[in-house]
């Protein structure tokens, strides 16, 4: 870690110790909230732009970041607004995902982004970053309440082949209305690459992945484990190749956590806080790795391919081959392996559950050999 990054932490603690004295007040939407205990019923009132009365504070939940459930009634009466809270409220998640660019990569795809594309996601009502302190807030749609949304993990969300198919359907809409528009000036995101670097510098990654393949390895293919040693500079190469492909805006943490399912059998995204430029590959080989059991994604990974190329050129991006699309499929498997690998390589640090840790580094890692993707990337 560089000095300047030693400073930030700093002081990034310096003044997550003080709020935890007092909350910095809270005058309008520009001020952004550290937690739901700093809310006010006039800065609710301020965002929403109705007089709130009061509200009620579902249970926390605690991961990378934190959520609630935030249940508001106006003083004018009528329905109460169902709303849902993302915040990181301990100094570990504000250098998690405020330092490291992704909280205000979230904020950005919410007040800029999200409401101009077709690809259903939670609708804000709020996105703030507090650039000094990496306070972030997000209110968003409580879409469980609302729309009846099923959120899950693979432990108990088993896709069927329409919620499979809708998912592509989805990833392709945002692929193709951001085809290979990376230098338009007004998206300032990082591209995979860079992305990846970051984290290797400001977390120490690479050696979260080598404890990981040590912590998971009853769950990890003797055949990748074999090649461990060759593990993350071939994660490297991948996303070398990533950026050399056709720029799109990608969500680059596709799993199946990080879905919702309506009861009508579409897909919703949601998490966007590792949005970034690369190729669209990258997302969708997650997705599938991730989100479907090893023997549906051997049974439908190559029809899905084809019904998300169809999408996409439907939908503005470039009419591509299967077989082009498939090599590259293939070559972005380590991106969903190397995110589960750390994360269980945090060990008691772990912001997810070992038990779905483990889940989601047995069907990645399963699809990287079944895919041969050291071959693909050329090692």
């Amino acid at each position: 870690m560089s000095t300047t990054e030693s400073t930030r932490q700093a002081e990034v603690q310096r003044l997550w110790e003080e709020e935890q004295v007092e909350h910095p007040p809270l005058r309008g939407p520009e001020d952004v909230p550290g937690s739901c205990e700093a809310l006010t019923t006039e800065w609710l009132g301020a965002i929403l732009g109705q007089d709130v009365a009061s509200f009620e504070l579902g249970p926390q939940q605690n991961g990378t970041t934190s959520a609630r459930r935030v249940t508001v009634s106006y003083a004018a009466g009528g329905e109460p607004a169902h709303l849902f809270a993302k915040f990181s409220p301990t100094v570990q998640s504000r250098w998690l995902v405020g330092l490291t660019g992704s909280s205000p990569g979230e904020v950005a795809f919410y007040n800029e982004i999200e409401p101009t594309i077709d690809t259903l996601t939670p609708r804000a009502v709020y996105a703030g970053f507090d650039e000094p302190s990496c306070r972030t807030f997000l209110l968003f749609e409580d879409v469980v309440t609302t729309q009846g949304a099923k959120f899950g993990t693979g432990l108990d969300l088993t896709l069927t082949r329409q919620m499979a198919e809708n998912m592509v359907i989805q990833m392709a809409g945002l692929h193709g209305g951001f085809w290979n528009r990376r230098r338009e000036p007004e998206f300032h995101y990082r591209d995979s690459l860079a992305y990846q670097e970051d984290f290797n510098t400001t977390l120490g990654f690479e050696a979260l992945e080598n404890n990981g393949f040590e912590v998971a390895a009853d769950v990890i293919p003797a055949q990748l484990q074999a090649r461990k040693a060759d593990w993350h500079a071939a994660f490297m190469r991948s996303l070398e190749i990533n950026v050399a492909d056709t720029p799109t805006l990608i969500h680059q943490d596709t799993h199946i956590g990080n879905w919702f399912a309506l009861p009508d059998g579409r897909m919703g995204m949601c998490d966007w806080q590792c949005i970034a430029w690369g190729g669209w590959a990258l997302d969708v080989a997650y997705a599938l790795a991730i989100g479907l059991r090893v023997e549906d994604r051997r049974a439908w990974e190559q029809d899905l391919i084809r019904v998300y190329l169809e999408r996409l050129a439907a939908t503005g991006g470039e009419a591509l081959g299967f077989d082009t699309a498939f090599a590259a499929y293939r070559q972005q498997m380590f991106h969903a392996g190397a995110f589960w690998v750390g994360t269980i390589g945090l060990g008691d640090r772990s912001p997810v559950p070992h038990p779905i840790c483990r889940l989601n580094v047995e069907r990645s890692t399963q699809a990287a050999v079944d895919l041969d993707s050291f071959e693909a990337v050329g090692f």
